[in-house]
């Protein structure tokens, strides 16, 4: 391989004898495999990032379902403490309902 380093000034100055040695074959052939290197690097973050993603996701698909679970059992929670009982039955508000109808209109 050749030491000849090619950058945009140096592309300006290239002779017929960087050719012939083959300096400006090798560069390219280097900047190729770097470029293929690059790719690979590029392609492998971006699965891993995709895989995060997928996982935070999932975390915030579960955060939602607990926070939702959370919600129901303050609500049920809230029904029961103010509820009233009357001939054996517990009932919440002043229209009758009882608070197993009211659990079931809440979910």
């Amino acid at each position: 391989m050749s030491s000849f380093k090619m950058t945009v000034k140096g592309f300006c100055k290239v002779t017929s004898r960087d050719f012939e040695n083959g300096a400006i074959k090798d560069e390219i052939h280097n900047a190729l495999v770097d470029r293929e290197k690059l790719l690979a690097d590029v392609t492998e973050l971006q699965a891993e990032l995709t895989a995060k993603q997928e996982k935070n996701k999932q975390s915030g698909e579960d955060c939602i379902v607990r926070m939702q679970e959370a919600r129901k059992q303050g609500y049920i929670a809230g029904l029961s403490r103010f509820a009233w009982w009357r001939h054996g039955v517990q009932y919440v508000g002043s229209c009758g309902t009882t608070l197993k109808q009211a659990i079931d209109e809440g979910e």
